[in-house]
Formats: C-alpha cells, structure tokens, sequence
C-alpha cells in the first residue's frame, strides 16, 4: 500500500496515464499560446484528464492538471474540489499548491482568506515537471 501511494505522488507506473498527462499538458501549453486563448486544445486536454482519471482516481498529476486548466477556465469550486483531493492523497507540489490558492481566491471570502497560506507554500516547494500552474499569478494582495 504505502509503494503504491508513493509510485501514485511521483506520477509513476501507468505508462499510459503519463503519456496522456503529458499530451494534455503539451495542448495547455498550445492553447496559452493562442490568441485568443485556443479552448479547443483546453477542451481536449480536459477530455484527456478525465479519460485518466475515469480508470485511476487518485492520479494526483491528472487531478492536478484537470484543477489547473478548470482554474484558468473559471470553474473554481469544481478545481478546488479535484486540487484538494490531490493535496489528501499526498501530492506536495509547488504547481498544486499554486492551483489551490488561485482558485480559492475566485470563490468566497472565506477560500480568499486561506489562499495565501497555499501562495506561500507554493513558493517553498518545486513543482513536478508534468503538472501544470494555473495562470493566475498572485501579487501578494
């Protein structure tokens, strides 16, 4: 149980699950640099996400990754609901702790209070090369 959880943090042991993660990080990529913003490639790597997580749950890099693009797309509870779920399976993550906060910010006074403790975290850890931030960058306000 416990290599199984670790094998889950780091991303590792579903080759197709990391190739898809990666797929759908590459289309962010793309779509970010669309003008306007491409959501189409969104839209396809939010199918690529979820495709993932339909045979693993508790992949915490599609979790994450799902979070971030819901994040830049406006869906902050439902990102926060997948983004925390990561963080409960273990994930530490710079890119994860990014999401939170940014997403937390959009949705009440109360998550608005609590984001920047996930701003600060952020800024202590290093975030895995196949998650994604969300493109909120947060001014400390």
């Amino acid at each position: 149980m416990f290599l199984k959880k670790l094998l889950r943090i780091f991303g590792i042991g579903n080759v197709n699950a990391t190739k898809l993660n990666q797929k759908g990080k590459q289309l962010v990529d793309e779509a970010r640099l669309t003008t306007p913003v491409g959501e189409d490639k969104y839209v396809s790597a939010i199918q690529l996400f979820k495709k993932i997580l339909a045979e693993d749950s508790e992949n915490v890099v599609a979790l994450t990754n799902l979070g971030a693009v819901l994040t830049d797309m406006g869906s902050h509870e439902t990102a926060l609901k997948l983004l925390q779920k990561a963080e409960s399976l273990g994930l530490e993550d710079a890119h994860l702790c990014h999401n939170i906060g940014a997403a937390m910010l959009h949705i009440s006074s109360d998550t608005r209070s609590k984001a920047g403790y996930y701003f600060k975290k952020a800024s202590n850890l290093v975030g895995q090369t196949d998650t994604i931030r969300a493109l909120y960058e947060y001014a400390g306000q």
